[in-house]
């Protein structure tokens, strides 16, 4: 039940919630690689949020678990640059997919 007493504490943090840009919104698009990984880096920074989330094979060819080590370094230091967290997402749960 939503007392006042909650509603105000919702409304005291609500400019601090940390918001992050899902990749899920951009399925179709990254499936048909109109939407790349880093493309959702420039999107989640032009809309001053937290970062992004992003399955591990989003984005068929140029998915993370597609790209080489350079590949992931140039990702990582976009989004260094642009300040913004990563939060990768697996289907797995095996010792060797989370190594991989």
């Amino acid at each position: 039940m939503m007392t006042i007493n909650n509603a105000r504490k919702i409304l005291q943090r609500v400019d601090t919630l940390p918001l992050y840009l899902h990749a899920y919104a951009f399925h179709l698009n990254m499936r048909l690689e109109r939407v790349l990984p880093a493309d959702l880096l420039d999107i989640a920074s032009e809309n001053n949020l937290r970062g992004v989330k992003i399955h591990v094979l989003d984005g068929e060819r140029f998915s993370l678990g597609n790209m080489d080590d350079k590949e992931l370094s140039a990702f990582g230091d976009k989004a260094r640059r642009l300040n913004l967290d990563i939060h990768i997402e697996t289907s797995a749960s095996d010792k060797a997919s989370i190594d991989e």
